[in-house]
Parts: structure tokens; C-alpha cells; sequence
């Protein structure tokens, strides 16, 4: 089962079979662990970070076919090996929610990045006006706000539904921020974005792989929270498009 977990292209059901092949025993405690990574792993490809463990043993009993008690030992020996965390939560209602330790961890750094950069703001900088164009000047309040609060504070939201103008936002940010002679970053999940962000505000952006400097030899980012990117502003589009693990390099 360390095939599937340590080699790309052999996934949970070919190992599976060789190990089937082998006599391996259906309720062997090695299928039962690498099963129920599988099953969580799963439900991460749906968009998850974690699931309710009623729903991964129901999951893990399609895929295993072996009773629940031998369920229940499979998922005691991924926790107890430090594959599967384990979470409790209150709301909606009392229950545990699992997670692979890699997302988990990556949860905890992101949430743990932004509260740094919560905790140390740095100063406002002076909105631009006397250098800012008409199109400036023609946002709604709302737009105008949110242009005003990035200047101000060290994290910013821009959210909106379609057609409410968060990309004129974005680019009268950038246009503000040139003004100010401010050093800028752009980036977005995917090159689409990236070629959208470019257009409107006709600066450079790049895809987050690439503005961290993906190394395909080590498996890891250049730009890491030892080695960090140097800006004044950093500016990322589409970030609902940004899964838990890339979001957390991207803080670090």
C-alpha cells in the first residue's frame, strides 16, 4: 500500500489488487489504513478539507466491503499513525470532522499567516487623488471604499457578485498604488486569470505556481517564509479558485 501512497500514477485500487494478488487479507489493518486515506482523500478531490466521520466510514465501506467494527479499527490506525486528524466541532451539530494531516496543517498555517498579518499592520499609506484619473472618480462609494480600505489595512477582501465592478476596483488599486511609486505583485490561480488580471490593469501578472517559483526537482516553492517575495502590494484575482494548501504557501 506504499505504492499508492508514495509513487504517482498508482492509486488505492492497484495497489489494492496486488495486494489481493499477495493473500493480504481483506481486514488486514494495512488495507483498512490505506483504504480510509483514500476514501478522505476523495472527498479533498470534491473541494473538501475534511468530512464528517459518519461519512467516510459510509465511503469506506463501498470501497472495502468488510464490517464496521473492521471500519472502525481501519480509522483508529490512520489516526493513531497520523494520517487522518481528527477534529471535533459543535455546530451545526456535535460531531468529528476528519482531515488528512496535510490539509489540516495547511489550515491551521493559513489561518495562522493572516492573523499575523492582522496583528502587525503597517501604515496607511495616502490615497492618491490629485494623480488619479476621471475613471477614479466615477466608482460608486462602495468601489471607492474598498480602494480606500486596501490603502489602509494590511489584508483585504474585494467580494461581490458578477458585474458589480471588483475588477475596476483592482486596477484603480494598482493605478493608485503606481502613483504612489509602491512596488506591485499580480497573480491569479490559473493563467486565464492571470491574462485577465493583465488586461485590466496593464501590468504583468503571473500564475501563483509561477510568481513563487514552483521547483519541480525539490517539490517546493522558491519563495517560502524564509525566502519571501518582496512588494508593497500584492494583488491575487479569482481567489476562490485557490485550494487550502497553495493558499497557505502563498502566505508564507
Amino acid at each position: 500500500y506504499r505504492l499508492a501512497a508514495e509513487l504517482d500514477g498508482i492509486g488505492f485500487l492497484s495497489a489494492d489488487r496486488i495486494a489481493a494478488s499477495l493473500g493480504i487479507a481483506p481486514d488486514s489493518p494495512l488495507r483498512l489504513c490505506a483504504g480510509m486515506i483514500y476514501a478522505l482523500d476523495d472527498f479533498t478531490q470534491q473541494g473538501h478539507t475534511c468530512c464528517p466521520r459518519p461519512a467516510l466510514l459510509e465511503a469506506a465501506e463501498k470501497l472495502l466491503h468488510v464490517p464496521p467494527e473492521a471500519l472502525e479499527k481501519g480509522l483508529e490506525v490512520a489516526i493513531a499513525e497520523n494520517k487522518i486528524v481528527p477534529e471535533p466541532v459543535l455546530a451545526p451539530e456535535p460531531t468529528v470532522m476528519l482531515y488528512p494531516r496535510r490539509l489540516r496543517l495547511a489550515e491551521m498555517d493559513l489561518a495562522g499567516q493572516i492573523n499575523v498579518l492582522l496583528q502587525h499592520p503597517s501604515p496607511a499609506w495616502p490615497m492618491p487623488y490629485t494623480s488619479l484619473g476621471n475613471l477614479y472618480f466615477r466608482l460608486n462609494a462602495a468601489q471607492r471604499q474598498a480602494v480606500e480600505l486596501a490603502f489602509s489595512h494590511p489584508f483585504s477582501i474585494v467580494t461581490g457578485g458578477p458585474g458589480v465592478g471588483k475588477t475596476t476596483v483592482v486596477s484603480q488599486m494598482v493605478a493608485a498604488a503606481i502613483a504612489l511609486k509602491k512596488k506591485i505583485l499580480l497573480a491569479a490561480p490559473t493563467g486565464r486569470a492571470a491574462k485577465r488580471l493583465t488586461e485590466a490593469t496593464k501590468m504583468e501578472a503571473a500564475t501563483i505556481h509561477r510568481l513563487l517559483k514552483w521547483n519541480v526537482t525539490a517539490r517546493a516553492f522558491d519563495h517560502d517564509r524564509d525566502h519571501p517575495l518582496r512588494a508593497d502590494l500584492l494583488v491575487i484575482d479569482e481567489v476562490s479558485m485557490l485550494d487550502t494548501q497553495l493558499g497557505a504557501s502563498l502566505f508564507q
